[in-house]
């Protein structure tokens, strides 16, 4: 009788494990799509509204499905006006994943705010288009990776338990 009950809790452990990574990979997905629309906010604002750094960086608080990141890279940013030690220090609240898009944010921080209107919105256009095209890519590819994560956890759990059993 208690191998049946391992088996079945081991059964259960994997798949709430499987439950939780590909909960990972939905919350890349909905990082992504709210970066690129900070981002598209961020450029209204500074085309039209002429915002600095810090206004920016308060608009998007009041307005971001990742408002938690806003706030402390704003927090950030007043104490120590430097928006790439802002970035760093920040980033640790979204969930990337991605080498690739981490080391363009980053260049792209290291130089936001040193440039004129049309400089800083070419820049902001070339991080736009490289989010949105990461996030067309895993709207692709989230629903076959969440799909094969909790097959395989479930499978895995299965193994497991006739190697129980």
């Amino acid at each position: 009788m208690t191998k049946v009950l391992s088996a079945i809790g081991l059964l259960l452990v994997t798949a709430v494990l499987g439950s939780f990574a590909s909960g990972r990979v939905n919350a890349k997905l909905k990082t992504i799509s709210g970066l690129v629309t900070d981002f598209q906010r961020m450029d209204s604002i500074l085309r039209y509204e002429r915002g600095g750094v810090m206004k920016i960086l308060l608009a998007l608080i009041s307005s971001s499905d990742n408002a938690e990141f806003w706030m402390d890279m704003a927090g950030d940013y007043r104490k120590n006006p430097d928006l790439l030690s802002a970035w760093k220090n920040a980033s640790s609240k979204l969930t990337l994943n991605d080498e690739s898009i981490e080391k363009s944010l980053t260049a792209f921080f290291s130089d936001f705010g040193s440039g004129g209107t049309e400089e800083e919105t070419v820049r902001l256009k070339g991080i736009i288009s490289e989010l949105a095209g990461a996030e067309e890519k895993l709207k692709q590819d989230c629903p076959k990776r969440v799909k094969l994560i909790r097959t395989l956890s479930v499978l895995g759990g299965a193994a497991l338990a006739l190697i129980v059993l």
